[in-house]
């Protein structure tokens, strides 16, 4: 799962990973794997809960890089502007998501709750009962 971490890194912009960033990534993962382990009840991830254990181990690598070092965070590219309004022939759609307020800052912290709170209702499908 480490590969798909660091290859969806890379997608997002992230592309150099320090031996810090693989002391982090480590870290990382265990505490993600351990949390949902013990939220299903499981002693292994199982196949269908894999992208959730990405997804959030993602999620506390970019927290830790805000907290502790955002200046390394500047390779992201956080300032793409967003769709606003569609139209096609006599149809038009407007969206009023982020208007004004929505900064680069907005923008990472709003993906990183995303990504930390990933696949929560999914855990139901795969909870054992504990006795």
């Amino acid at each position: 799962m480490k590969d798909q971490v660091v290859k969806l890194l890379a997608a997002l912009g992230y592309t150099e990973i320090t031996a810090n960033d693989q002391i982090i990534l480590d870290f990382a993962l265990q505490k993600v794997e351990n949390f949902v382990k013990n939220e299903i009840n499981w002693n292994r991830i199982p196949k269908g809960l894999e992208e959730v254990v990405v997804c959030r181990v993602i999620g506390e690598f970019l927290l830790s890089k805000k907290t502790f070092s955002p200046d390394e965070l500047a390779m992201l590219d956080l300032s793409a502007e967003t769709v606003k309004q569609i139209q096609a022939g006599d149809t038009n759609f407007v969206l009023g998501v982020g208007e004004g307020a929505d900064t680069d800052q907005n923008r990472l912290d709003t993906f990183i709750n995303f990504m930390l709170s990933y696949g929560a209702d999914q855990f139901g499908a795969f909870r054992k009962i504990r006795w």
